[in-house]
């Protein structure tokens, strides 16, 4: 039987999400590597994922794998010991080491057995060592630098510390190190120790433990206590006698200095312990079967509206009063049970932006590299929680504007500099939740967009008139970039100039019932705002009910103002066209949903009907309905690819009687009024 065949399939799929996972991490702590490169922790959390992939994949007989890693692994604990330095020519290779590896789990996953690494991969690592070996000017300078070889030196030190011994190589390299420095403060030179020494200093917890310090070690730390007095007095200690009330007894410290020692030390142990608690416990679980879950949640809310309109229907019966009263009691129950079953299972489907935001900093890195730019990135609030199935539908459109962002948006670094910026620009990336809506901003501090080339352009091609151009508002005017095959781009490249942009972008948001504004002053970048409801998978929408004929319309009750009657003196058009209705000195547009709809209906007049005030983002108008019918809560469910083009629709829900109602999309039907 072959190792394929006895493999665990549930333990062989759980080691493969890991190991996504630990992959989709890597790329931003590169990125942060190459900014800070003497930071040992960096390397650190880059070292650890890579040496357990190699250790797992031997155990799951992914032999090609592990010789892989293995490789990489040696390049990492270079680094880690100062043996080597981190450069750019380093950390591409690094970076494309990692791209192999996520692509031989890939094929893994899409079930190809064939254990063994492809030819590209193969002259990868084998010509790794001869690769990385060249060195640019930048790096033989800094190998004279004495800064850089004390930094080297205090690497070496850590790392011995943190193992409990320095092996023959480290303590060579530490004297070529000192050397170095010594040769630059005119000293002799150190030699390379021929005997290996097997302990160093006493070794110290996993960087991601809390340590809790010995009470000695306090005093020193904190310079309440002399170390070589106190090294010296603990050769009088008496058997029993405790640390503290030998220091007092010899005289070096006092026992208000031993307290306060003391209690530092109960507030290291009691972080310790919170850290440990913090642990939790998690589980694995196929995401359909959650789907599967929440639209079965989405089918309990339908039935709670169903038995919410059974309960009004025995209110009216002879005789049914008592019950009717119990039936109100065990459906109020029943539909708070359902409510809070939706809202933790909302939870678990819900993960942090930073699964998406921490593939941005490699993104900047590599599309800068390509064009010939520099680009650092800030991003904030990456540990907003989202539903996992939104964060995936929002990957592609985020993708596509930070590269837009750096090719059309942030100059190079000779034009940068003559209109006195700084070399390097800036991409700013945030996420936040605001009214149930997540709120991402992409900004950078780029050229801005020119409303003179985009109007020349659209003129061009017939979209518009440059009378009509003209007199456009900025924003009208940037909206062209989200036309199909439009592009500014006055050469095609890998990146852009092929008129497929940011029209998807704005099509991929629209699938999700999101949209995007543009900001921009030429000059000074452009900001760009994503919003979209925080959850796809089930939304629920509180309700006012409204007949027009023999259908229902659902307008969400928190954009709902008011309802009226309107009487016949307070409607009034402008220019014979435009319908408006004066409501306490308050002008609102008049919407006649019969008409909008082409809906048969008997209430055709205003008067006959009523008026519902809408309101949302600072814009309001008049709804003209037959009637209300009730407020309940519903499932929106959607009507499919045709009616995502009706703007003013959102989708359709059951309503407790049974009949299918129409969500107004209240933003979409008041857009171009």
């Amino acid at each position: 039987m072959s190792e394929e065949e006895m493999m665990d399939p549930e333990v062989f799929k759980e080691y493969l999400a890991e190991v996504f996972e630990s992959l989709d991490g890597l790329d931003e702590k590169f990125v942060a590597l190459e900014q800070s490169p003497q930071d040992v922790k960096i390397i650190d959390s880059i070292f650890r994922p890579v040496h357990s992939i190699k250790g797992s994949s031997a155990f799951f007989g992914l032999n090609h794998v592990k010789s892989f890693a293995h490789k990489l692994e040696n390049l990492l604990d270079d680094l880690r010991k100062g043996v080597k330095s981190v450069t750019p020519v380093i950390t591409d290779n690094l970076l494309k080491g990692t791209d192999f590896l996520k692509a031989m789990f890939k094929r893994v996953v899409e079930g190809d057995m064939v254990f063994e690494l492809t030819a590209d991969e193969k002259t990868f690592i084998d010509g790794l060592e001869e690769r990385i070996a060249v060195k640019d000017a930048k790096t033989q300078e800094q190998e004279k630098d004495p800064e850089f070889h004390l930094q080297k030196m205090s690497r070496i030190l850590e790392d011995a510390r943190k193992t409990g011994a320095a092996g023959q190589s480290a303590l060579n390299e530490l004297c070529a190190s000192l050397s170095v420095i010594m040769k630059a403060s005119g000293s002799a030179t150190a030699r390379p120790v021929d005997a290996p020494v097997e302990k160093a200093v006493d070794g110290e917890p996993h960087p991601e433990e809390v340590k809790v310090e010995k009470l000695g070690e306090i005093l020193v730390s904190s310079g309440k206590v002399d170390r070589a007095k106190m090294m010296e007095a603990m050769k009088e200690k008496n058997e029993g006698e405790k640390l503290g009330e030998l220091l007092i007894r010899k005289g070096l410290a006092t026992q208000e200095i031993i307290k306060d020692a003391m209690i530092a030390q109960m507030k290291q142990t009691e972080d310790a312990d919170k850290a440990k608690a913090s642990v939790k416990k998690t589980m694995r679980i196929e995401e359909e079967k959650v789907d599967e879950f929440m639209r079965q949640i989405g089918e309990l809310i339908i039935i709670s509206e169903t038995l919410n309109y059974l309960e009004k229907r025995l209110d009216v019966l002879p005789g049914a009063s008592a019950v009717s009263k119990e039936f109100k009691n065990a459906n109020l129950a029943f539909s708070e049970a359902t409510y809070h079953l939706q809202q933790g299972l909302s939870e678990v489907r819900k993960v942090s932006v930073k699964g998406l935001f921490q593939k941005i900093p490699r993104i900047v890195r590599d599309t800068a590299t390509l064009i010939g730019k520099s680009a650092n990135v800030e991003i904030t609030g990456e540990d907003i929680m989202v539903d996992k199935s939104l964060l995936e539908k929002l990957e592609s459109p985020i993708v596509h504007m930070v590269r837009n962002a750096i090719d059309h948006g942030v100059e190079t670094p000779d034009k940068r500099e003559a209109v006195g910026k700084n070399k390097t620009g800036v991409i700013k990336v945030s996420a936040a939740i605001t009214n149930d809506n997540l709120i991402i901003t992409l900004k950078d501090d780029g050229a801005g967009l020119s409303r003179a080339k985009i109007l020349q352009k659209v003129v061009k091609q017939g979209m518009v008139t440059q009378q009509a151009g003209d007199a456009m508002p900025d924003k009208d005017v940037f909206d062209f970039i989200f036309a199909p095959g439009f592009s500014t781009a006055e050469k095609i490249t890998d990146i852009s100039g092929r008129g497929v942009g940011m029209d998807v972008v704005r099509s991929a948001l629209a699938d999700v019932k999101g949209k995007i504004d543009i900001q921009s002053k030429e000059g000074f970048g452009t900001t760009f705002t994503i919003s979209l409801p925080i959850t796809t998978t089930l939304v629920t929408i509180h309700g006012l009910v409204v007949a027009v004929g023999k259908l229902r319309f659902i307008l969400p009750v928190e954009d709902v103002r008011e309802s009226i009657r309107p009487t016949q003196e307070e409607i009034f058009t402008i220019k014979g066209e435009k319908e408006m209705v004066n409501i306490r000195g308050s002008i609102y547009p008049l919407v006649r949903l019969y008409e909008k709809y082409k809906i048969e209906t008997d209430i055709k007049n205003p008067v006959d009907g009523v008026g519902i005030i809408i309101e949302k983002e600072h814009n309001s108008c008049c709804l003209v309905a037959d009637a209300i019918i009730e407020q309940q809560n519903v499932v929106m469910k959607d009507l499919g690819r045709p009616f995502r083009q009706v703007k003013s629709i959102m989708g359709g829900a059951i309503l407790g009687d049974g009949s299918i109602g129409l969500l107004i999309n209240v933003e979409g039907l008041m857009e171009n009024m």
